[in-house]
């Protein structure tokens, strides 16, 4: 017989005493030595198992989207609209010119732009706006303020309108956004009003803007909602880019407004806003009853040539 290994284990029994006891390990079990691996495995007789081999299907090309100018539309104002740059944009479309694009013009979109504008989950779609000119103007507290018109070409009423304001580099990449919102609640059908946004002060400079609406609700029925009110005796005088305007609001309905607000723009002989303010009446404005007013507000740039007032009331 061999000697076989043997190891000391230690074992408590009571009263505390240890023992040392010699315990026989075991014999090893040779490890059986490792097979080469065979170059292939099959199942079964002559089933060799196949490697499956990808095939890939043909992509269809995808279709290309064609946009249609509107009036008030900007070459940057659409490649924003559609998430791609201002020179992939003009790329597709060698023969347009951002300056002279007029309303019809047909538009190749690049593929790799998103077919709709980017809205909110669960948003309602926003009535079609049209804007003109966007201007921008730097001011030493406020950073800038720009200020664009917005046209409803609609044959209704339409509230709660805004838009998103971007300010892009040379490349057309997106720089800075605000929202824009208009200085009275209800731009009548076929009307227009300036909607006001504000980029705190040490925004980049820019080199183009973008307007895209974000929200535009119907309304049927103005007065199911609002009150418009009535001006009266107006009068305006300037001292240098201020406007001052002089009158009386009234409320010519049979019911009581508890807000009423009159909003004041001034605009350039081009016919751009430049400047804007709003004011609310304290106490709002009882039926019938007319109240005199004062508001004033100054042109951020250029010169303004007309004034346009705004009056309505809540109930």
């Amino acid at each position: 017989m061999g000697v076989q290994p043997v190891s000391v284990r230690w074992i408590v029994v009571g009263g505390g005493f240890l023992f040392a006891a010699c315990v026989a390990e075991p014999p090893l079990t040779p490890t059986p030595p490792l097979l080469p691996m065979p170059a292939s495995v099959t199942v079964g007789v002559n089933q060799p198992v196949s490697t499956p081999i990808m095939v890939a299907s043909a992509t269809p090309a995808p279709t290309p989207i064609i946009h249609i100018v509107a009036q008030g539309e900007t070459l940057i104002g659409i490649a924003l609209n559609y998430n791609i740059s201002l020179e992939d944009l003009q790329n597709a479309n060698p023969t347009v010119s951002a300056q002279f694009l007029s309303v019809g013009t047909q538009l190749v979109i690049p593929a790799q732009a998103s077919s709709a504008p980017v809205q909110a989950v669960g948003a309602p779609t926003p009535m079609p706006l049209n804007f003109g000119a966007p201007q921008c103007f730097s001011t030493a507290t406020q950073g800038w303020i720009c200020l664009v018109e917005a046209f409803n070409p609609n044959a209704t009423a339409v509230e709660a309108v805004s838009a998103r304001v971007t300010l892009a580099g040379a490349d057309g990449l997106p720089l800075a956004e605000a929202v824009a919102d208009p200085i009275a609640n209800v731009i009548a059908p076929g009307g227009g009003m300036p909607l006001v946004s504000r980029f705190a002060p040490g925004a980049p400079a820019y080199a183009a803007i973008g307007v895209q609406t974000l929200t535009a609700l119907p309304l049927a029925d103005v007065s199911s909602r609002f009150i418009l009110l009535e001006t009266l005796d107006l009068t305006s005088e300037t001292r240098g880019a201020e406007w001052i305007v002089r009158g009386a609001v009234r409320n010519p309905t049979s019911v009581n407004a508890t807000r009423a607000r009159v909003a004041l723009a001034l605009y350039s002989a081009a016919g751009l806003p430049v400047g804007a303010r709003q004011i609310e009446l304290e106490n709002g404005l009882l039926a019938g009853e007319a109240r005199p007013f004062i508001i004033s507000a100054s042109a951020l740039g250029g010169e303004a040539t007309r004034t346009e007032l705004f009056a309505e009331g809540q109930p």
